[in-house]
């Protein structure tokens, strides 16, 4: 089944284009706009009214672009140590709310995005130090709408949901780890790296039923295509490969009237993999290896989060503890087990609101078919841990710079420990 042909990747370029060529436009007339420089949350401020106009009328619009620089100051593969690299994505996201057109209880939201430059992802391995920098998957330059999704309220608290998700944002509503920009860069601390094989992709088509509680998801019931569709506007031929479900549900509870959540995540794959188990693989004259197929890849996954101070006038300004457990298959998922645990505080030094920081550690435990399957071409691995810390200065409200330290224990055994400096800058427009 082909529901739009792959010529919509142009047409989704042009309308992006035209998008930022809009704001350009609104921003040249906008001059001062009515807050200082340094006092308005998007550097272009209300494009002369252009922006409140949009939101009175159901549409709202928000651009922002983020760069980094990274390098590997120790350790790394041989002939990477200090490489640096610069790359950076650019995001607009469009929310339209049907109750301004007439349509109670709808929204509609599109999330199109590019990426250019380089990372030093690809010499770290199973720990990518830049989250953001892995979406969209193609190589850079590269421009793509990764959501496109509506939700329409069915009852109290219950909503359905269909359309392409974006899976690192549908994770970052859930989580609120920072999508690499704000918080921690190191995927490894933001996403459950044991859902890689279950999920299988990073933009995906699919329906769900959610349950809200305020402004929070409460529970999700989903399913999900097993293709990526990042590149692609349209979808062809769902569920072919097969189908993830999902199942979330989150516990809200206050300790001290300070807020927090356990959650618990659970992830099945119907697809069909190749196996990683090394006493399923022959080789074939003429044809190479061959891996045995395995039906089916699953993961579990656990949440804590806490507030452990929070300004009762203002939310935003917290600190919080948070924790992931999660476990998976041990074939066909490389990643048998994962643990994360950190601290982040937002606004806690006077008169530095717009500033943060965090500490996080994360452990990263290998399959032991994987290991093996690695260990029958000469190349031992190991379970990876790793550290990181990071202070955002918010210089305004729209533009924030962050500096960023990892230590990463790698997976090859043979490679001394990563040692990876880095610089963030975000830019809201």
């Amino acid at each position: 089944m082909r529901i739009f042909g792959n010529n919509w990747r142009a047409g989704s370029l042009a309308v992006l284009l035209t998008l930022v060529g809009t704001c350009w436009q609104a921003q040249a007339q906008d001059h001062e706009g009515h807050a200082s420089l340094w006092e308005r949350a998007q550097l272009f401020g209300d494009w002369r009214g252009v922006r409140t106009r949009l939101a009175q009328r159901g549409i709202i619009v928000d651009l922002q672009s983020t760069q980094f620089y990274q390098g590997i100051t120790s350790g790394g593969p041989p002939g990477k140590r200090g490489e640096w690299e610069y790359g950076g994505v650019g995001d607009a996201y469009i929310t339209i709310v049907g109750d301004k057109f007439g349509w109670k209880g709808f929204l509609f939201s599109i999330h199109a995005e590019t990426r250019f430059g380089d990372s030093i992802n690809p010499f770290v391995g199973l720990a990518p130090p830049n989250h953001r920098l892995l979406m969209p998957p193609e190589d850079p330059p590269v421009i793509a709408v990764t959501n496109y999704s509506f939700i329409q309220q069915i009852g109290r608290g219950w909503a359905v949901s269909a359309g392409k998700f974006n899976m690192f944002d549908l994770w970052d509503q859930i989580y609120h780890g920072g999508k690499g920009v704000d918080k921690f860069m190191n995927a490894s601390l933001i996403l459950p790296l044991n859902f890689g094989r279950p999920i299988s992709a990073v933009s995906i088509p699919g329906a769900s039923i959610l349950k809200t509680k305020g402004l929070e998801i409460e529970g999700v019931l989903a399913v999900l295509d097993t293709k990526d569709y990042s590149t692609k506007f349209g979808v062809e031929d769902l569920f072919d490969q097969g189908a993830s479900i999902i199942g979330l549900w989150k516990f809200f509870h206050k300790i001290h009237g300070l807020p927090g959540y356990a959650s618990i995540v659970g992830i099945y794959n119907t697809r069909e993999f190749n196996s990683i188990d090394p006493s399923g693989i022959i080789f074939i004259p003429g044809q190479g290896l061959q891996f045995a197929e395995v039906a089916g890849s699953w993961g579990v996954t656990g949440i804590l989060s806490q507030k452990l101070w929070m300004d009762p006038a203002n939310p935003k300004r917290n600190v919080e503890l948070f924790a992931q457990l999660g476990i998976a298959d041990d074939d066909p998922n490389p990643i048998n087990w994962v643990g994360t645990v950190g601290l982040t505080a937002s606004g806690i030094i006077p008169g530095r609101e717009h500033d943060g920081f965090g500490v996080g550690y994360f452990y990263t435990g290998l399959s032991d078919n994987f290991k093996q399957l690695l260990n029958t071409i000469n190349l031992p691995l190991q379970d990876l841990q790793g550290v990181e810390v990071y202070y955002k200065f918010g210089l305004t409200p729209w533009l924030a710079v962050t500096a960023d330290l990892q230590v990463v224990q790698p997976s090859v055994k043979a490679l001394d420990t990563d040692v990876i400096a880095g610089v963030r800058t975000k830019v809201t427009f």
